[in-house]
């Protein structure tokens, strides 16, 4: 998208979808479900029913409204209303969420949409979240049915991690520090979203060297 172009929160919405559609379609993807492997109970269809029914959400994100936690358990509940193939894009939702919403912020002050301030700004928005935001990932992962490995301190699958987390006041920033060292979108919350930054650029310079941008938005 032009970067002098002031992107309103249903494009911010769209590129999201846009953006979980294309990844789950590239392929092959060693691992992973994509547009020619499914698993036995997940396939491909239920990430892009996963992505329509989430739509709402991301628009909400994009007007500013809500704080992370809240938008990461209202995409979950909006997932599994349109699937029922399980966790699909919690990982996703994860990442997309701040950066849809750092957008929308950024428009809302009248500022052109930037891919560099659209980092900056979800940095401040992760590094800003409190312990009700860690509660509410908490009951996100739940819904999620995401599987994970068993950790010794605040393990997603002990139910006694959510009353530590208010003990403590722990802030779903300081939550991902605890697993940033074995975790790749943990990493990127605390490591200020830098993978995806490049990778954006790696990914739009080969659509537009490809001629794909001048098909479909790349935002």
């Amino acid at each position: 998208m032009n970067s002098c172009y002031k992107i309103q929160p249903s494009e911010v919405a769209r590129s999201a979808q846009l953006a979980m559609i294309l990844e789950v379609s590239a392929s092959p993807k060693p691992g992973n479900i994509d547009r020619m492997h499914d698993f036995a109970d997940t396939r491909y269809e239920h990430f892009l029913a996963s992505a329509t029914g989430v739509y709402p959400v991301f628009e909400k994100a994009a007007s500013g409204k809500e704080r992370i936690g809240e938008l990461l358990k209202e995409a979950v509940v909006e997932s599994n209303k349109w699937q029922k193939g399980g966790n699909t894009h919690f990982g996703a939702f994860l990442l997309l969420l701040p950066l849809a919403k750092a957008a929308g912020q950024l428009s809302q002050e009248n500022e052109t949409f930037d891919l560099e301030k659209t980092v900056e700004r979800a940095r401040w928005i992760v590094k800003h979240t409190d312990v009700e935001d860690s509660i509410n990932f908490y009951q996100a992962f739940g819904k999620a049915g995401v599987c994970v490995q068993d950790v010794e301190d605040l393990d997603l699958n002990d139910s006694d991690s959510v009353t530590n987390l208010r003990k403590n006041q722990t802030s779903l920033f300081e939550l991902m520090e605890l697993s940033a060292n074995y975790d790749m979108i943990a990493r990127e919350w605390t490591h200020g979203f830098e993978l995806c930054c490049r990778c954006s650029e790696q990914i739009t310079d080969f659509m537009e060297e490809k001629g794909i941008c001048t098909d479909i938005n790349c935002s």
